[in-house]
């Protein structure tokens, strides 16, 4: 079994291998070459630490994963790791929701799956000047709404740097 059994795009961590009869040098390669190993850890003969990369354009999926040991015996666990998908973040909520022309203010936008560095965009003549992230429920964004900004409804997107994004339909009016 690999623990765990899941990791996102572009990320790095160490994945425990449980199986039996690892000799002290194995190599461990999943089926896929992006999903990268940069090391293994021999701790026993029924554990394994290996050091793994999932490049930011590997395709999404399930993958095998194979221990070989230096006499050439090795053991495959089908479908054994997963490369995740994008997150897909939603926006219920902006508050305020809405500005005045030539107003530089701070928003909450409230939702799920947000990660770490999302960028945000409320349209036209509004420039984000940041975007804090609070949780992955919470971002503080602060914008400044320009003074020939149109009046009327803007929806608001969201996009994780995963590439998932979600979009508030008419979530911000500039009065």
């Amino acid at each position: 079994s690999c623990t765990p059994d899941n990791g996102d795009l572009d990320d790095r961590f160490d994945v425990t291998i449980a199986g039996t009869n690892f000799t002290a040098t194995p190599t461990v390669s999943y089926n896929y070459t992006k999903i990268r190993v940069r090391g293994v850890t021999y701790i026993s003969s029924t554990t394994l630490v290996v050091d793994t990369k999932i490049r930011s354009d590997a395709v999404p999926g399930s993958y095998n994963v194979t221990v070989t040991n230096p006499d050439t015996s090795s053991g495959t666990l089908l479908n054994g790791f997963t490369v995740n998908g994008p997150s897909t973040p939603t926006v219920t909520l902006c508050s305020p929701n809405n500005a005045n022309k030539n107003t530089t203010l701070n928003v909450t936008l409230t939702g799920t799956d947000f990660e770490a560095t999302p960028t945000v965009d409320f349209g036209a003549k509004i420039i984000i000047n940041s975007v804090t992230y609070i949780s992955s429920t919470t971002l503080t964004v602060n914008i400044k709404v320009r003074k020939n900004a149109a009046s009327g409804s803007r929806d608001i997107t969201v996009t994780n740097p995963d590439s998932g994004s979600a979009t508030l339909l008419n979530g911000f009016t500039v009065n």
